[in-house]
């Protein structure tokens, strides 16, 4: 059977939990300081870089670094993906097929940051079959912006409206003032994914129709 994750974050009460991030970029010390809150949550952050992974578990309460070089350790890995209860990815997306497949043998639940590629929709069924989660980029888009518009939605029907349209654009650009790079944009993840996901085609909904 998977393993059933029950987090806790605004309460000290309840069942330990084991938390596995990969990865000490840019997002991994925000994950560590918010899932580490709680004292019941066990924080391990693994990264090839001891000096990064020492700075983003002291983020947690009870965070734990490990050196692990994902790439070259898979034995030790794989032992870590067995001893928690869910893993949090915030490696590069092309490594997440990689883990996901360890995660399915050890049926241990997992969270990326990156959107599901056709690899990773690949292994759907056989995640089923595991009985575990795989979640993948739910942050800002899908994420935020569609749990926002949720609630507008909801709100204009609660009160006996109809949504004949709506349009939302997701993302922002920096003040004029503070745009100060050729790229007229601020980093606040990988520059690489950012630029990535520049290239991915828009998908959206008009007057019934697909629009791609």
């Amino acid at each position: 059977e998977s393993k059933p994750v029950n987090v806790e974050i605004s309460s000290d009460e309840g069942i330990e939990q084991h938390i596995l991030i990969l990865g000490a970029g840019r997002v991994a010390s925000s994950v560590s300081e918010y899932l580490g809150r709680s004292n019941q949550c066990v924080i391990t952050v693994a990264s090839a870089l001891e000096d990064e992974a020492n700075s983003v578990a002291n983020h947690a309460k009870r965070g734990h670094p490990i050196a692990l070089d994902v790439l070259n350790g898979k034995s030790h890995l794989e032992s870590l993906i067995n001893n928690a209860d869910v893993v949090v990815s915030l490696l590069p997306a092309s490594m997440h097929p990689s883990i996901a497949e360890s995660c399915i043998s050890k049926k241990t639940n997992l969270v990326t940051a990156s959107y599901a590629s056709d690899e990773m929709r690949s292994l759907h069924t056989r995640c089923k079959e595991a009985g575990i989660t795989v979640l993948n980029e739910m942050g800002l888009d899908p994420g935020i912006d569609h749990m926002s518009a949720m609630k507008i939605i909801d709100d204009v029907k609660s009160r006996g409206g109809e949504v004949t349209s709506f349009s939302s654009v997701c993302g922002g650009l920096p003040a004029p003032e503070d745009a100060n790079n050729h790229l007229m944009y601020k980093f606040s993840w990988s520059p690489m994914g950012v630029l990535s996901a520049s290239q991915n085609d828009a998908v959206y909904r008009a007057d019934g129709n697909v629009i791609k």
